[in-house]
This record gives structure tokens, sequence and C-alpha cells, in this order.
């Protein structure tokens, strides 16, 4: 070898054409909310027909619910049994225990939500220093 390299791999500068490593996909214009329901709601035949009956499942559903809760429902027995709704058939005398179980718990949810949340500033040491 004589110290000169095979033509093939000589130190030429080749000529560079900077291309982005990687392709960004053309964004498409938003869809207006007739053709989001056109696509989505009503693709075919059966889509549509299933689209129809399930709203107006959910409308007849909700009417009845409606109607139910301000028109037939008898709301004094809601109101006349509410302490045993509350604490079924405790002791009146020892209803204070169950109150204090739930005020300590609303306490201890409320502390815990303040201090596990993420993606919000905490000071964790505050609740300790007091």
């Amino acid at each position: 070898m004589s110290g000169r390299l095979p033509r093939d791999l000589e130190r030429t500068p080749l000529p560079m054409v900077e291309e982005p490593v990687v392709q960004v996909a053309p964004t498409r214009p938003p869809l207006t909310p007739a053709e989001w329901i056109r696509r989505n709601l009503f693709s075919n035949g059966f889509n549509g027909v299933l689209t129809i009956a399930s709203a107006a499942l959910v409308l007849f559903l909700s009417f009845q619910f409606v109607r139910f809760v301000f028109v037939s429902a008898d709301w004094a027995v809601f109101q006349a049994n509410l302490r045993v709704y509350m604490v079924g058939r405790f002791p009146e005398d020892q209803l204070w225990r169950v109150w204090s179980v739930v005020f300590f718990l609303a306490v201890l949810l409320g502390l815990s939500h303040a201090v596990l949340v993420p993606g919000r500033p905490t000071r964790r040491g505050l609740y300790l220093r007091a």
C-alpha cells in the first residue's frame, strides 16, 4: 500500500442535503360537529339505527326519572326515615360515636387529598409543624 486510498474511498466532501429525521404528517383541518357526528355515529346503516335507538332509550329513561323525582315520588316517607337511612337502628344516645367517626374520616380524606393529588404544589411539612 502506498498510503493512498483507493479511488472509491477518497475523502472528497460530499454535498449534504439536510432532511428532517422524522417527517411530520400533514395536519388535518378540524372537523365540524356535524362532520364528527356523521363520521362517528352515522358511518353506516347499523351505526345509524343503533345511535337513534340509544338516543331514544336515553331520552325515555331521563323523562321517566325526572317525572318520578318531581311529580310522583312521595318524599315525606324519605324525610320521616332520614335518620334510619343515615345510621340505621343505631341507639340514639350513642349517635355521637357515628358522627365522630364520620368527621374523623372526612378530615383524613381532606388531608390525604391535599397531600396526594398529583400536579399541584404541596407543602407537605406544613401539616405536621403546627
